[in-house]
């Protein structure tokens, strides 16, 4: 599973980054940039979308991991419409991530995402909060390669949280 998937997401950032509709990066990081950690992506190749800043302390952002395997979805998920990006896209909601926005400067800032669906993602995690709503189980017994994704998916934040606060 994990040569198969990796090999398929890594195709599909590629082309994900020349979607007509996904924006070139202004010379200013600013919300609706994505960004890329390769020491992250050992077998579940992903995005991170700069959400926003923290609302008290502006030098930490909130960064929420995207990418194109729509058919495996938690319940803080969000599949974007197919136009918005110009494709599949699913924001992990349960795995955002708060970090230093200095940490920005450690990745690779690919492409941004349109106001539309920057927007969506944002009332989507707004909602997800007001509900409390918690995260499945990632175990699914009758699936193993849908628990591998989800542990990949866990080990990839979990990796970026390490490198952020080193």
């Amino acid at each position: 599973m994990k040569t198969t998937l990796k090999a398929r997401l890594e195709k599909t950032i590629r082309e994900h980054l020349t979607r007509e509709k996904l924006l070139t990066p202004t010379p200013e990081t600013v919300c609706g940039d994505l960004f890329v950690w390769s020491e992250t992506m050992p077998d579940v190749p992903q995005f991170w979308l700069l959400l926003r800043e923290h609302p008290d302390t502006p030098q930490t952002v909130c960064l929420i991991p995207l990418d194109d395997v729509t058919l495996w979805q938690n319940i803080g998920d969000l599949e974007l419409p197919y136009d918005l990006a110009n494709g599949s896209w699913v924001a992990r909601g349960s795995d955002c991530l708060w970090v230093s926005r200095s940490f920005l400067d450690t990745g690779k800032r690919v492409k941004r995402l349109p106001e539309p669906a920057l927007k969506l993602i944002r009332n989507h995690m707004a909602n997800l909060v007001r509900g409390r709503l918690e995260r499945l189980p990632i175990h699914d017994e009758q699936n193993d390669e849908r628990t591998e994704f989800f542990q990949s998916l866990d080990a990839n934040r979990n990796q970026l949280e390490k490198l952020a606060q080193s």
